[in-house]
């Protein structure tokens, strides 16, 4: 009786929620052609000294708009949709966390349709909020009950990743289940199986996964893990723009230097938009890392990047690092070797 009751008085709410989001659909799909040409226009201006490729100019009619129907619009799901429109139009290409106006956004119910306009905007709202636990409690209210598909699609993946990433088994396979049930032909439910896939494929002990990557400093050349069969092998997974990465160099650097001598080939895989960003990055003294490179670019139109290696060896953060033995077995990965790399290496690699 108890249980009935609740569900006769939940389904007014479920019913208005699903009215609101039906009147804020159009306005998600004019925000998305809109974001789909301003890159392309942004595409078509580079390096044209004639254009300025701002958002300023590009969504000035669009902001002007969205301002004047904000002024008179009496819904309140829709006045939070144009809401969450202005920040991004507005932002433009400088959109991220410290983005003007996500505080105010951060006040919107977790529960709103009107996300739908925009799921990455919820989580550059959220992360705004100051307290831990009052983000989290924010963040599951949106995961548990958001009318908003991509978004709960979104955060259920979120959530696998942090329960997978503590080692909470039953809470990871919860959350699995759900991407499974709901979202079985997704992307996150796709890369909650990657995740999985790669925890096996590269597990310590096991053969480490085959790569081929193209050579940054010899054009034309492949390197594989053939290339390195007989030597130790060190996968650095880095970015130019990461500062963790950055603040390893020196380290990296002796620890080549003492190494390479003994066995140790190191490969260090940039997550860059072009072979020139690492190429000019590496010019600067005491970060010229002379050892194996390779550009592993990420293309958003195939929302994937050049190849598959970070994927195979189960990279989410950077830096990762693996190491790799002579016979092509892993032997260490991860926050074994990132807490005391030199100690790592001592135990494997003999004195000469």
């Amino acid at each position: 009786m108890r249980t009935a009751l609740f569900a006769c008085l939940a389904l007014p709410c479920i019913l208005m929620a699903q009215d609101a989001l039906a009147g804020i659909k159009p306005l998600a799909a004019h925000f998305a052609s809109r974001q789909k040409a301003y890159y392309e226009w942004m595409a078509a201006s580079a390096g044209k000294a004639s254009a300025k490729a701002d958002s300023a100019s590009f969504f000035a009619e669009d902001i002007q708009a969205a301002e004047a129907r904000l002024a008179r619009e009496g819904d309140p799901e829709i006045q939070a949709a144009l809401r969450i429109m202005l920040v991004a139009y507005r932002a433009g290409k400088t959109l991220s966390a410290r983005t003007e106006g996500l505080d105010d956004l951060a006040r919107i119910s977790p529960v709103s349709p009107a996300w739908e306009v925009a799921p990455v905007m919820f989580m550059l709202a959220s992360s705004r909020i100051k307290d831990e636990a009052a983000r989290q409690i924010y963040v599951d209210r949106a995961e548990a009950g958001s009318p908003v598909r991509a978004l709960k699609e979104q955060l259920t993946l979120t959530a696998f990743v942090r329960l997978h990433d503590a080692k909470d088994e039953k809470g990871w396979k919860a959350k699995l289940q759900v991407l499974e049930q709901a979202f079985p032909e997704s992307e996150a439910t796709k890369s909650a199986l990657k995740i999985l896939k790669a925890d096996r494929a590269a597990s310590v002990g096991l053969p480490a996964p085959a790569f081929d990557v193209a050579a940054l400093d010899e054009p034309g050349t492949h390197l594989t893990l053939e290339t390195y069969k007989g030597r130790f092998l060190l996968l650095d997974f880095w970015a130019t723009w990461c500062g963790p990465c950055k603040a390893m160099l020196p380290t990296m650097e002796q620890l080549h230097a003492e190494y390479g001598k003994r066995g140790l080939s190191i490969l260090s895989i940039a997550d860059d938009k072009s072979a020139a960003i690492v190429k000019e990055f590496r010019k600067v003294p005491g970060q010229t890392m002379p050892w194996d490179h390779s550009v592993n670019p990420y293309d958003p139109k195939r929302q994937t990047h050049l190849y598959p290696i970070g994927d195979d060896y189960g990279v989410r953060a950077l830096p990762t690092l693996v190491l790799i033995g002579p016979d092509g077995k892993v032997l260490a990965k991860g926050e074994e070797l990132h807490k005391d790399l030199r100690a790592v290496l001592a135990r494997f690699i003999p004195a000469s």
